[in-house]
């Protein structure tokens, strides 16, 4: 009897170790401890290249640059879900002539972001007073393309030559004839590969004139 019982214990522990396992390897429990381990997004540092984007009303600014995520320790098997904005990445700086006037810049900035060429996210950053107060949205999906409309309305004020340059490096990439699934693939290719070009294109309204410092963005992991 005594056997019996405890060879039913053993049974009921081995099932309940299976089912953990199970739960850990499975997406939500990936999820969980990704969570826990802090690992479920990482960020993308700019600054070396967006420390101080010169903004001209009514133009296109492009700033790019290779960054270096192999500091961070990133799980083997994730793909990027999204693309995390926030206010506290962004700082305005007004230039020397409105920053002597009495008059404090607020108006909106077009960003765009790309990732290898490739158009990831399309928001508004909003100034108020001379301070970034908004940025809408914050976070975005990666689950529909940016529209070929807004792109090309960025690349026609761009000047040249980064108007050719752009034009160029997004039909080069493919991304017009990729399918969304396609886009996603190679973006998550490109993060894997520890060091993507991320480029940042700024299209300020006219009511702002100034410098603009993007010190990082974000990526939201899933497992």
């Amino acid at each position: 009897m005594n056997t019996t019982l405890n060879v039913n214990l053993a049974l009921r522990r081995m099932v309940s170790l299976v089912a953990l396992a199970f739960f850990a390897f499975t997406s939500n429990g990936c999820d969980f401890i990704a969570s826990k381990l802090g690992v479920d997004e990482v960020d993308v540092p700019t600054s070396s290249f967006a420390s101080s984007v010169n903004l001209v009303p009514d133009q296109t600014t492009l700033v790019e640059g290779k960054v270096n995520l192999s500091s961070v320790k990133l799980p083997d098997i994730f793909d990027v879900d999204e693309v995390i904005l926030s206010p506290d990445y962004f700082t305005f700086t007004p230039s020397a002539a409105s920053a002597l006037g009495k008059t404090s810049a607020s108006g909106q900035i077009i960003l765009l972001l790309l990732v290898n060429n490739l158009p990831v996210a399309y928001a508004t950053i909003t100034i108020k007073d001379d301070k970034v107060t908004d940025i809408t949205p914050k976070e975005l999906k990666l689950t529909a393309k940016v529209l070929k409309a807004q792109v090309d309305a960025m690349i026609a004020k761009t000047p040249e030559p980064n108007r050719t340059k752009l034009g160029n490096a997004i039909k080069a990439s493919g991304w017009e004839t990729l399918t969304l699934a396609q886009v996603v693939a190679a973006i998550n290719q490109a993060v894997k590969s520890a060091e993507p070009t991320v480029s940042v294109a700024l299209l300020p309204n006219s009511t702002i004139t100034g410098k603009l410092n993007v010190s990082k963005l974000r990526f939201g992991l899933k497992f």
